[in-house]
Order: structure tokens, then sequence, then C-alpha cells
């Protein structure tokens, strides 16, 4: 799986009664792995409130377009099935992170990797869309609730692994393995896994004899609204020429979607980076 960064953002916001794991892990273990990677930088984050942190946001969009940072973003918060906590009490929802992780990652040509030491991180997957460019390339998060004593230490391999290796996988079957008794599983996705099992679901939904039919009478209905290139046939004989056409193109829609997604639509010269 494609590593390409370099520039890691830790992003931190937790209580000030609580232990910085975001401060310890940059400090004490990414700033002094890098010292081996003369062409990677990274930034601690302290973010206290929303505006903080879609400033932030901001901030690495304008890094990326304008001084050639790939960033890696790493999240050190607390958080629940709908998004994660900032120290002010406010949230961010999963679904507000899509259009600034969609613009990053859009200017890195599909680079952008995330990781959450964050409860229920994983749930990041809520913020693609089938008909938006995807928010991150890949990202590592948990559908569980973390025990705050197994964060430091997890991460801390994790880090010393994957700046050692840049192998991903390596990098979260270190991160799981480092505390096996706790029943915390860290899991990596790509953008390519997510839209392969989302628009599997969607065609499973929509080209069942019901969703057929339901996008049959859809098309017919805009049909009778304005100009339309449908044939001249008597109701139940257009709506099964118009479920022959859907099946028709079936492969042609789900590749369309997908050259959006993974943003091959835009930038042609990626297309090779998602060939098995």
């Amino acid at each position: 799986m494609e590593i390409t960064f370099n520039k890691i953002f830790v992003i931190e916001s937790l209580p000030a009664d609580e232990p910085q794991t975001g401060s310890d892990l940059h400090n004490d273990i990414i700033r002094r792995r890098l010292w081996a990677h003369e062409n990677i930088t990274s930034e601690i984050c302290k973010i206290n409130s929303k505006q903080e942190f879609y400033d932030l946001m901001v901030s690495i969009e304008n890094q990326v377009e304008n001084e050639n940072v790939i960033p890696y973003l790493h999240f050190e918060t607390h958080g629940n099935l709908d998004g994660f906590f900032l120290n002010s009490a406010e949230q961010v929802h999963w679904v507000e992170l899509n259009s600034n992780l969609v613009e990053i990652n859009f200017k890195t040509k599909n680079k952008l990797w995330i990781s959450l030491a964050t409860c229920y991180g994983a749930y990041i997957y809520t913020t693609y869309s089938l008909v938006r460019p995807a928010p991150f390339y890949g990202y590592i998060g948990a559908w569980t609730e973390l025990h705050i004593e197994d964060i430091p230490v997890s991460f801390e391999r994790y880090f010393e692994v994957l700046l050692n290796s840049f192998d991903m996988e390596a990098a979260v079957k270190a991160l799981n393995l480092h505390n096996p008794k706790l029943p915390v599983e860290y899991r990596l996705y790509s953008s390519k896994d997510v839209f392969e099992k989302a628009y599997s679901d969607y065609e499973e939904k929509t080209f069942t004899e019901k969703g057929l039919d339901e996008r049959a009478d859809r098309i017919i209905s805009l049909g009778k609204r304005g100009p339309n290139n449908l044939p001249n046939l008597p109701k139940k004989e257009l709506k099964e020429f118009i479920k022959i056409k859907l099946k028709e193109k079936k492969q042609l829609y789900r590749e369309k979607y997908f050259n959006k997604f993974m943003m091959i639509d835009e930038y042609p010269e990626i297309k090779e980076r998602f060939v098995d």
C-alpha cells in the first residue's frame, strides 16, 4: 500500500489534567525518528476549539497548495460514534470533515493518510460520499472505545515501525500486537477499499428487481416533464427497456464513480496506482 508524505501533523485536543499523549508522541518518538529523514518534517498542533481546528485545516490545505506539502494527519482526541471532541467541549462530527479533507486530499492527488488515537475513530469512514472525491487515501482507526493507558504505548510502537520501514501493514500489525490482551483492534482501510465496499452495497440495493423497478419509474416520471430520448413505447415495455439498459450500463456506472472517487477523472496519470 502506497505511503507518500513529507509532513506529519499531530493534532491534539485533550483536557489539561490528562496526559498530553499527542505531544509526548511527537516529541519523544516522531520528531526523533525524523532525524533520519531530512525530507520529512512534523508539527504538534494543539487545538482548543472548532474555529482553531478549521483554521488548521485551511492552513494545511494552503501548505499543500503552496509549499508542496503532502500531509499525514494523526489525531489525539476523545471521540464517540459521531465524531471527536475538542477542549472547548465542541464536537466535530465526522460528516463535517468531508469538505476539508476532500480539498486537502484532492490537492495531494489522493495521497492523504490519517490515523486516529480516538475512540471509534474508524467511523471517519462515514465522511465519504460516492459522488465526491475521496476524503483520504487511507486511514487507521478503531471501531470501539479505546483504553487511555493503551493509546500512547501502542502508537509509539506504530510510529517507530512506520518511520523505520514505511510499511503501513507492518505498522498496523505492530499497533495491534503491542498490547494483545486488550480487546481493541485498529483497522487499516484504503480509499479503494472504501469505494469497493460502499459501491457494492449500493449495487446490491439498486440492481434488485425492486430497485430497478423504482429507478425505471423515476426515469419515466422525469421523462414526462420535458424533452427526453426515451422510445415511444407502452409504459410496461418502456419500463423493461429501461431496466435492460440500466443492467447493460452497470459496469460503466461503476467505472465512472470509481474514477471520480479516486480522482482519476481529474488526474488520469494516477490511474496506475489503483490497478491491481
